[in-house]
């Protein structure tokens, strides 16, 4: 079927082996070249230079990464590449539950929330890389 995300790029920041691979497989699905990042190396500041490198189009971050928060990681990357923390949407298995408010209001991103069927998931990163294209994200 349609590939929505050919000739796209993104990044995928989740400690979740298992959530991990299912986005990896789904965004791949859907047309995507997908990049992931070590949360360990995040955790200890570093990996960013390796993520802006990679030239994602969108990243997905989790908003809870174990030992270090998505929020905290947004804010290093917003202070050493502002222009790929745009091109972020935060990722959260807990999205609706208000704790998600803060991250939003924090930074101005939007969440995706994680177990979205899977077209809505789609078109939901399909529509952040064509916001973050347009530069209106």
């Amino acid at each position: 079927g349609a590939r929505p995300l050919a000739g796209r790029t993104v990044a995928v920041i989740d400690d979740d082996e298992m959530v991990r691979r299912s986005v990896v497989r789904l965004l791949t699905h859907g047309g995507a070249r997908v990049v992931t990042v070590d949360v360990a190396g995040l955790a200890r500041g570093e990996g960013l230079d390796e993520l802006a490198a990679s030239a994602p189009d969108a990243v997905l971050l989790d908003l809870h990464l174990g030992s270090v928060s998505g929020v905290d990681v947004w804010h290093r990357m917003s202070a050493a590449f502002p222009d790929l923390a745009r091109r972020v949407a935060f990722f959260s298995g807990a999205a609706g539950w208000g704790g998600d408010d803060e991250a939003v209001e924090a930074t101005g991103r939007p969440v995706i929330p994680k177990g979205m069927d899977i077209g809505e998931f789609i078109a939901a990163v399909d529509g952040l890389v064509r916001a973050c294209v347009a530069g209106s994200a």
